[in-house]
């Protein structure tokens, strides 16, 4: 049986306050309660009453102020009796979890904090909140909640206020609330800090008016698509977005859209919904709504077994959309860009459990496989060539967004995911057209890199070389015999990656190219080039000649400290001096080469921010190397906080190679085993670095 509107109010009324006289504790109680929503509900008080309008299915919501009143309205149904019941009571509402976006039945409360008196109109019903009212009623002082009792609408019928109210009843507004005794400046936060993105989630609403020291309009307008995707538009008075919300199970993801086109949102942006907005960043670049259980606050997500079936849908949809973007043979690198973490992955294990670490942690496990139906293209490559290539070599080749490519690589590299090996690179440059650009890149890395396991003894003997007013390429040596001069887009262009051509004329020199020949394939190269370096036969290339022996009987390794003393107060590590230290190469590289020299395999890693320069590995040995270049020996070196972790957590894997140049030209190296035990370190304020200043630096050599 329907009730009549007086009759809703005065059986609700007739209940709680019966219940309030037998239990005057209860109510005290309920008063602090109704105390403690208002404080954690800070500035949320227009989003739970929007949040309850979208409930009520209304299109329409405005906040406004009127004098000292301030007026709430919306279009929605109106109030049954379990509605009014539930507003009545605290964590007793109707809603059903995942139908409704509110379901506790506290979210009202919080205008507590910014009123002390309420008046509700909705359809017939007309109430009024007060605590002065409750307390006269109950003859009593006892601390009493706000939001409790209802009782007869206590309105003056000369108030000004109700004009405005008969204005919003004939536009068609159907449940307003008045609210009285304001904290003004709470009330200002509330309108300040109103924001569009809080329609974005939102099933009903299209538009909300708040008016307060000037007029906001905002207005959302939804498109669907398919069964599963639509695209919302949101315009306010200093923006609009376009996203587009695609729904998996029980959750959705939304893509910021710019012409059309999915961007990244950074990670300020990228923010987890509980229908309304968390402070929890996602992770991604995208915004991710579901049904997550959230504090009383409703800013912070709660890992309950409901929170975490939501997770796991949202890692299954984010994973199903990275493998169809990289298997794309279009190359979506759009969407590709906005899957991909905002997090540091390097120090993702290490940081405390939030909705990120979980959600990025459970889309890995979903993308284990990938690693097998993908190669990452190399950075050091353009991508019309990478592509072209990866057509030769008969499998996916991933090539990173130009914005994004060095996140995008430590991404893929964190998925298991290999890149394209320089050898790869050159076989098939061998097969397929390459440009002059793609020629000069291959070459400037390999010089570069002594990672990349290919020498410039051999780079002279592959195709990977253009000659002047040809598009073929040859060997250099080739071009040597037919007296052709290198391409001068060539040259210029490993110029440009930091090889200048009498730096190139020296390497091609040490490698076994002749004077002559020489003379030949560099544009320009005459006795001035050569007089840089008197003509001598070529050079041993390789360090192994650079180092002294331990001892005849026991092969030398620089990586097994156990036969080095002791040296002062630095623990005992090997001392390597060279001949030469290349001024073409830097430190990385040349402990690199001169690790390769005594059989490690080692990958440079000295661009990912992984907290180390170089992964080393020999016989089942790992260790991760972090390169110091000194000036002098003694001179204090820092590390970062994230090497300082990766040591802690690495122990005797982690070493560091204190790199100082000699004055003749000469280096000196000396490895330090689990620095993070065995030197000390100050606490630097400059930002947050660990320096070591006390530790001694040996010059000779061991033998």
């Amino acid at each position: 049986m329907t009730l009549a509107a007086p009759e809703i109010l005065t059986s609700v009324r007739n209940e709680l306050l019966g219940e309030a006289q037998r239990s005057p504790g209860l109510l005290a109680d309920l008063a602090n309660l109704e105390r403690y929503i208002a404080e954690t509900y800070s500035a949320r008080s227009f989003i739970e009453l929007l949040q309850n309008a979208d409930d009520a299915k209304a299109t329409r919501f405005l906040v406004t102020r009127h004098g000292e009143w301030l007026v709430c309205a919306n279009d929605g149904q109106t109030f049954s009796r379990q509605d009014f019941y539930s507003l009545c009571r605290s964590a007793s509402s109707a809603k059903q979890r995942g139908q409704t976006i509110g379901y506790r039945g506290i979210g009202f409360k919080s205008v507590v904090g910014v009123a002390t008196s309420v008046h509700l109109l909705s359809g017939e019903l007309r109430a009024t909140f007060s605590r002065d009212l409750t307390q006269i009623c109950l003859g009593s002082h006892t601390p009493t909640p706000l939001v409790r009792i209802p009782h007869t609408l206590a309105l003056n019928q000369d108030e000004s206020v109700l004009g405005l109210v008969r204005q919003l009843e004939q536009s068609g507004y159907t449940t307003i609330f008045i609210l009285g005794g304001l904290d003004t400046e709470r009330v200002q936060d509330e309108f300040d800090q109103f924001d569009a993105d809080y329609l974005l989630f939102l099933r009903h609403i299209g538009e909300a008016v708040l008016t307060g020291a000037k007029p906001r309009n905002y207005h959302c307008k939804r498109r669907t698509l398919d069964a599963s995707t639509k695209e919302v538009t949101i315009g306010g008075p200093d923006r609009r977005s376009a996203w587009r919300i695609q729904h998996v199970g029980q959750c959705d993801i939304a893509f910021s859209l710019v012409d059309n086109n999915p961007v990244p949102l950074n990670a300020a942006a990228a923010i987890a919904h509980a229908f309304l907005p968390t402070l929890e960043s996602t992770g991604f670049g995208v915004r991710i709504n579901a049904d997550f259980s959230t504090d009383p606050s409703r800013t912070r997500i709660i890992f309950d077994d409901a929170t975490l079936a939501c997770i796991d849908d949202a890692a299954q949809a984010i994973a199903e959309k990275i493998l169809e973007a990289a298997l794309a043979p279009d190359d979506d690198s759009n969407l590709l860009a906005c899957l991909t973490p905002t997090a540091d992955l390097a120090t993702l294990a290490l940081q405390k459990r939030s909705f990120r670490t979980e959600l990025i942690s459970r889309v890995k496990k979903r993308l284990d496989h990938l690693k097998e139906k993908i190669t990452l293209a190399p950075n050091w490559l353009n991508s019309p060539d990478a592509q072209n290539l990866a057509s030769s070599l008969h499998q996916t080749l991933l090539t990173p967004s130009p914005s994004q490519r060095d996140v995008q690589t430590n991404f893929m590299r964190y998925l298991g995911v290999k890149t394209l090996s320089a050898e790869a690179v050159i076989k098939a440059a061998g097969t397929v057209p390459i440009s002059p650009k793609g020629c000069a890149e291959i070459v400037s890395h390999c010089v570069r890199n002594v990672a990349s396991g290919v020498s410039l003894r051999q780079l002279i003997d592959k195709p990977i070389w253009i000659g002047t007013g040809s598009t073929a390429t040859f060997s250099l040596t080739t071009l040597a015999n037919k007296r052709s001069t290198l391409d001068k887009e060539l040259v210029e262009t490993i110029n440009a990656a930091g090889i200048t051509s009498a730096e190139l004329g020296r390497m091609l020199k040490s490698a076994g190219l002749q004077n002559e020949s020489l003379l030949t394939v560099l544009p320009g190269a005459g006795t001035e080039m050569l007089a840089i370096r008197p003509t001598q036969a070529p050079e041993q290339n390789s360090v192994l000649d650079f180092c002294n022996e331990i001892s005849p009987q026991k092969p030398f390794d620089p990586l097994l400290p156990n036969t080095a003393p002791q040296t002062g107060n630095t623990p005992a590590a090997l001392i390597i001096t060279s001949r030469s230290l290349p001024a073409w190469r830097g430190a990385e590289q040349y402990v690199a080469l001169m690790l390769g020299e005594h059989g490690y395999q080692v990958e440079d890693r000295s661009r990912q921010n992984l907290g180390y320069d170089l992964y080393v590995e020999k016989e089942g040995r790992k260790y991760y190397v972090e390169v110091k270049l000194l000036d002098y020996a003694g001179q204090p070196f820092i590390i970062t906080t994230n090497e300082e972790t990766v040591a802690r957590e690495c122990g005797d894997a982690y070493i560091i190679a204190l790199t100082l140049r000699g004055s003749n030209g000469g280096a000196h190296i000396q490895f330090v085993h689990d620095p993070a035990r065995t030197l000390k370190f100050v606490r630097q304020c400059r930002q947050w670095v660990w320096e070591c200043s006390e530790y001694e630096f040996s010059q000779k050599s061991t033998n």
